[in-house]
């Protein structure tokens, strides 16, 4: 009987359910405090910290502005925790998402900015400023921030939360360690994907 219940638990939930179920808290909001505290705790600054805008909560599951192309089709919700790279003119050059396996597992991060792999379902038509509008509505900081990124070689927008758990830590975590001797190519900009 345990056995069964155990194959039975696998098969309902896929690895990315199953981790997700188990390492995930209750969707909660996030004030800009608290996020900005977390940021803190692991190690990164508030510069360049922003809160999805609550309009565009469910925009990251559309076309414009989704990152797994497998989601898209199968209907079923974008992850919470995203990387996205984009080159200086603001096109997008790669990415990552949570249910792509475990960040360093994936060996994404062996390469600088992060490195291809093919078998991922990524959306390569993505814009920086389709992404900037998530976060900002305000047109002279969208301009600002294209301006910064113009600068410099890549712009990378990371999505967090701190009730994604382990998966949000994670990521924060391998993503500073992957960025510490590349920090001058790079404008990084955080993203707190919590419900406003």
């Amino acid at each position: 009987m345990k056995k069964t219940l155990v194959v039975l638990f696998v098969v309902t939930f896929s690895s990315c359910q199953l981790i997700h179920f188990l390492s995930v808290n209750d969707k909660k909001p996030e004030s800009r405090k608290e996020y900005q505290a977390y940021l803190l705790a692991n190690g990164y600054d508030t510069i360049n910290s922003f809160q999805l805008l609550r309009n565009y909560y469910d925009s990251i599951n559309t076309l414009p502005y989704t990152l797994n192309l497998y989601k898209l089709n199968y209907n079923t919700k974008a992850s919470p925790i995203q990387i996205r790279v984009y080159d200086s003119t603001g096109k997008f050059t790669n990415g990552y998402e949570q249910c792509f396996g475990e960040l360093k597992k994936t060996h994404i991060l062996d390469s600088f900015p992060l490195k291809k792999i093919t078998h991922f379902p990524i959306n390569y038509n993505l814009l920086l400023i389709n992404d900037i509008k998530l976060f900002s509505h305000n047109l002279i900081e969208q301009r600002e921030i294209l301006n910064k990124a113009s600068d410099k070689k890549y712009t990378l927008i990371v999505f967090y939360s701190q009730w994604a758990g382990y998966y949000s830590t994670n990521t924060l975590k391998l993503l500073k360690k992957h960025l510490k001797y590349n920090l001058n190519n790079v404008l990084l900009i955080k993203v707190n994907t919590s419900p406003l």
